[in-house]
């Protein structure tokens, strides 16, 4: 073999490569001597050496060992290890997200089914975003074949299906008048009467307010 054949040989064979460290490192009591008997595969080699009036002999055995590189998870599997269903997802803007992963679409995708720009469709998954269009959030339910219910969260079920109805209650039950409650909320009457009647969202601190931490009225 040539020279040139020789260095390839010790750079792709495990055994020519160890072979050549114990030769490196002959100084060493433990490996002196020792020669090559047989190439048993490209793992494996018998080896032998004499030892005064005796030979000694011994296999050598090549470990191999595959490194991966540290795997990133990436937010859909992330997600699939916090949750087991939506029903489990916290906020109104995660859910989009993991029933967005969990079909394997980009938000260009669903911004696109929505027909909205992209900009506003970053916004829903945003967990700070509040203004949801009802009409939107029913395209979105239909298309993740999901029920109102189980796309939205707690506060904005309220706003989907009771804010009206829990709004005047709540008001009659503590026997207030528009004027009374806005006062105590700090308010216009105005304000109050388009909550009230669903042309505008109740706030979400107002919400917690009065029906999350049962706000007293004295």
């Amino acid at each position: 073999m040539s020279r040139h054949g020789g260095r390839m040989y010790f750079q792709s064979n495990p055994i020519a490569t160890a072979l050549k460290d114990l030769k490196n490192r002959n100084e060493r009591a433990l490996y002196a001597n020792w020669k090559p008997l047989q190439i048993i595969n490209n793992r494996m080699a018998l080896l032998f050496r004499h030892n005064a009036n005796e030979s000694e002999h011994t296999l050598l055995y090549v470990h191999h060992f595959i490194f991966h590189p540290l795997h990133r998870l990436t937010e859909s599997e992330q997600y699939h290890l916090l949750y087991s269903s939506i029903e489990d997802v916290p906020t109104i803007a995660e859910k989009l997200r993991y029933a967005r992963h969990m079909k394997g679409l980009r938000q260009k995708d669903i911004a696109e089914y929505l027909n909205i720009h992209l900009s506003l469709y970053n916004n829903y998954e945003n967990p700070d975003y509040e203004q949801f269009p009802v009409r939107d959030l029913e395209k979105l339910a239909d298309f993740y074949h999901l029920k109102m219910s189980e796309l939205l969260d707690t506060y904005h079920l309220f706003l989907y299906q009771h804010q009206i109805s829990s709004l005047k209650s709540f008001r009659k039950d503590n026997s207030l008048t528009q004027r009374q409650l806005a006062d105590i909320l700090g308010v216009s009457r105005t304000t109050l009467q388009y909550w009230e009647n669903g042309y505008r969202n109740l706030p979400k601190d107002i919400y917690k307010k009065l029906f999350e931490a049962g706000m007293k009225i004295i």
